[in-house]
């Protein structure tokens, strides 16, 4: 939820930035250290495959420095990293828009035509896909033991016969007709005590 709400956030930024690039021509902009420190990170993590922590890098500096296209293009080469192609499409879009005379524009052109439509499996990917789906399907693996009816009949039937007994012996009447047994005969002379509470 919070990368959609945050996917929100910057494209209204963006949106703002559109706006108010259609406002007024665009002098040139220093760019704050703290937007070039996020990038110099953004570019880092990048490098590094950490494509979740560049694209937090790069939206602290877009969000720092909203002047500065390039953000836009780093932005959607990290969701492309990331197989989130519809937000890659949207900011390899703004970037275009942002800056229609970029050097870059024909890679970014291609890029967007590659995402937009894929190139089609190989064929040695096919062939496998094909021979794997007119494998027969195997037999379902054996169920485990534990699972099986006739294993927890016969143990019910077991603990049912246990039970029985042990009631059957528990409730069983005594000779003495006292509940508590007599002790062994001990202590000088042997004599047997009674327990008597």
């Amino acid at each position: 939820m919070l990368a959609y709400a945050r996917g929100w956030l910057i494209v209204l930024l963006v949106s703002a930035g559109i706006a108010r690039a259609d406002a007024a021509p665009r002098a040139p902009v220093k760019h704050p250290p703290s937007a070039q420190a996020a990038a110099a990170d953004g570019a880092t993590a990048f490098a590094a495959g950490d494509y979740e922590r560049a694209l937090a890098a790069y939206e602290r500096a877009y969000l720092e420095d909203i002047d500065e296209p390039q953000y836009l293009l780093r932005l959607a080469d990290c969701y492309r990293a990331l197989h989130r192609t519809a937000d890659a499409l949207r900011f390899y879009r703004l970037f275009l828009h942002e800056r229609p005379d970029a050097p870059e524009r024909a890679s970014v052109a291609a890029s967007i035509a590659a995402l937009e439509h894929p190139p089609p499996a190989s064929t040695s990917t096919s062939l496998a896909a094909t021979v794997e789906a007119e494998r027969p399907a195997a037999a379902p693996p054996a169920r485990p033991i534990w699972r099986r009816w006739w294993l927890w009949t016969a143990i019910g039937g077991v603990a049912a016969i246990g039970i029985g007994v042990g009631v059957g012996l528990g409730t069983r009447s005594s000779g003495s007709g006292s509940f508590m047994p007599t002790l062994p005969a001990f202590g000088p002379g042997g004599q047997s005590l009674t327990v008597i509470h």
